[in-house]
C-alpha cells in the first residue's frame, strides 16, 4: 500500500488544481519544514514504463539525476507529476494549456518514499530466467514480499528496474515494465512548469 501513497497525494493535488479558480491570486507561500531527503543517485536516466493495475493500463515516466527525481503518472487524458527535489516535494498538472503546481512537502514524511529510491534487498531472492532489454539482458529475481505473497523484480545491467510484478491484494495485481530507457537526464527536466502554491487545507469532502 505504500506504493499507492504517491498516487494518492498526486490525485489529491490534481483535484485541487481542477477546483482552483483561474483568477485565484498566488498567495505568499510559507516555507514548510521538510522531514525527508532524496538520496543521491549514481546514475542519470529517463525511463518510461507501462503500468497495469487490476487490468487498467497507464504510463509512468521516471527522471533521475543527483538528488532529484520526477515521476509522471498518466491519469486518463491527463497526467500528474511529482517533483522530488532535494528535501522538497511538489505536485504539478496541466489542464487547458495552463500548468499548476502545489508544494506537498508537508504531506511527505521521512521514510514514506524510500521505496521510490531503493531496490529491495535481494539477499534472500531466487534468481530466475532473465529478460531481454534492448540489446542487453536484465536479471530477474523472485522473493517474498509481505504482506501479499511474492514479488518478481528484473533489473537492467545498471540496476534500474525493468520489470516489477506483485499483488496489491489477494485479487489485485500490479505490473509495470520498461518500454524505453536513456541513461541521461537534464536539469531542465526538473524545472517546475509553474510557481508552486501552498497546498489547500485537506477536508473530508475532498476525499469522497
Amino acid at each position: 500500500m505504500r506504493r499507492l501513497f504517491l498516487i494518492a497525494i498526486l490525485a489529491f493535488a490534481f483535484g485541487c488544481v481542477a477546483q482552483q479558480p483561474q483568477t485565484a491570486p498566488q498567495a505568499k507561500q510559507e516555507v514548510q519544514e521538510s522531514s525527508f531527503s532524496v538520496p543521491p543517485s549514481p546514475l542519470k536516466y529517463t525511463a518510461t514504463y507501462e503500468v497495469i493495475d487490476d487490468g487498467a493500463e497507464s504510463q509512468k515516466r521516471v527522471f533521475r539525476m543527483d538528488r532529484m527525481m520526477r515521476v509522471d503518472i498518466g491519469v486518463g487524458q491527463s497526467s500528474v507529476s511529482a517533483y522530488l527535489l532535494g528535501n522538497r516535494a511538489y505536485s504539478c498538472s496541466e489542464s487547458g494549456g495552463k500548468a499548476a503546481c502545489f508544494d506537498i512537502t508537508s504531506r511527505v514524511q521521512n521514510g514514506q518514499l524510500d521505496w521510490l529510491f531503493e531496490i529491495p534487498s535481494l539477499s534472500d531472492a531466487v534468481e530466475v530466467e532473465g529478460v531481454r532489454i534492448g540489446s542487453g539482458e536484465g536479471r530477474c529475481y523472485l522473493f517474498f514480499y509481505p504482506p501479499q505473497m511474492t514479488r518478481m523484480l528484473c533489473l537492467t545491467d545498471r540496476g534500474v528496474i525493468a520489470y516489477d510484478e506483485y499483488n496489491v491484494s489477494s485479487r489485485q495485481k500490479h505490473v509495470e515494465y520498461l518500454v524505453e530507457i536513456a541513461y541521461e537526464a537534464h536539469p531542465s527536466d526538473f524545472e517546475l512548469p509553474a510557481s508552486p502554491l501552498p497546498l489547500p487545507p485537506y477536508s473530508s469532502t475532498q476525499a469522497r
